[in-house]
Formats: C-alpha cells, sequence, structure tokens
C-alpha cells in the first residue's frame, strides 16, 4: 500500500516516499492510524498525526541544529534556547 500511496504523491515535490523501506515517521503514523485509529473517538486522526508531524518537524530541527551554520538562525526565531547544543531544542 505504501507504494501506492508514493505513486499518488509523485508529482509532490515536498513529498518523501515511504515504500521501500517502510520505516520512516509517515509510514509509523499510517501504522496507528489502522490498527489503534478506531479507539479514537469519531474516527479523529489530528492526534495521532500531529503527534507525528511534531516529530518531524523535530528531526529537522535536530538536523539543523547539528551544524553550527543554522544554530544561530534556529536560536533567533526561537527554535533554540542556546548555541551549546541540541538538547535546548524547545519542543513543542
Amino acid at each position: 500500500m505504501a507504494s501506492v500511496v508514493d505513486e499518488q504523491n509523485s508529482g509532490d515535490t515536498a513529498y518523501t516516499p515511504m515504500a521501500p523501506d517502510c520505516d520512516g515517521l509517515a509510514y509509523q503514523a499510517a501504522l496507528v492510524l489502522v490498527f489503534e485509529g478506531r479507539e479514537e473517538s469519531n474516527g479523529y486522526t489530528e492526534r495521532v498525526l500531529s503527534s507525528y508531524r511534531r516529530r518531524a518537524k523535530n528531526r529537522c530541527i535536530l538536523y539543523l541544529a547539528s551544524s553550527s551554520l543554522f544554530r544561530p538562525l534556529l536560536i533567533k526565531v526561537g527554535l533554540m534556547k542556546t548555541s551549546v547544543g541540541c538538547r535546548h531544542i524547545i519542543r513543542d
């Protein structure tokens, strides 16, 4: 199914494919929705999707914070408290 979703989104340059590895955050979110989704009231998906969006955003921030080039920018926009390292990243 991941390859079908990948094909449907092939025209989207911002899309990250799930197949063939099927180990990324998008795939993990899909599994949670499939296997635990019925426990959500009224089929509400936003709690799961928001949680995985935050994880994806934090991964990007951690990646950028590993570069001294981007640390000052992350501090300036409020995503890092200090330039000492990744452990000071503000999470929401």
